[in-house]
């Protein structure tokens, strides 16, 4: 990344054969839980009145639900910059991406938020500084299926 390469000087990485069983951050079903308000009864005003009581929403959340991807980008991408680690920021920000338009940066923060996040994670300890989760996850999502 910081050389300018366009892809990594490496091969094609194994996928592991197990699992690690150490949990890499908290990951809720506020999203899921969201989706069941909006398709049940009354959907849109159940989404609207009992969206935001829903532990662990965010409101980038209840913006893609509700089908606002563009404030949708905009709050992931806020929660990223506060804390760039969070899994479930990253793939939200994957969700909606993806509901605008395919691409690299969404392609790679749904199939390969870990390896994302990791990336992202070296870059900002080397130096204190990095560049947008985003710009990190299209990079790699050029190589990604």
């Amino acid at each position: 990344w910081r050389a300018g390469r366009s892809r990594p000087g490496i091969g094609p990485l194994p996928e592991p054969r197990n699992p690690t069983p150490v949990p890499d951050g908290p990951w809720h079903d506020a999203r899921t839980d969201l989706l069941r308000l909006r398709l049940g009864p009354d959907g849109e005003a159940a989404l609207a009145r009992r969206g935001p009581a829903v532990p662990g929403a965010t409101r980038a959340d209840i913006d893609w639900v509700a089908g606002r991807t563009d404030d949708a980008v905009a709050g992931y991408r806020l929660l990223l910059s506060e804390e760039p680690d969070d899994p479930c920021a990253l793939v939200g920000l994957g969700l909606a991406l993806a509901a605008r338009s395919t691409g690299p940066a969404s392609r790679a923060l749904l199939h390969r938020p870990e390896l994302v996040r990791a990336v992202h994670r070296l870059l900002r300890e080397d130096n204190g500084t990095a560049p947008p989760v985003e710009s990190v996850a299209g990079w790699i999502g050029r190589f990604t299926n």
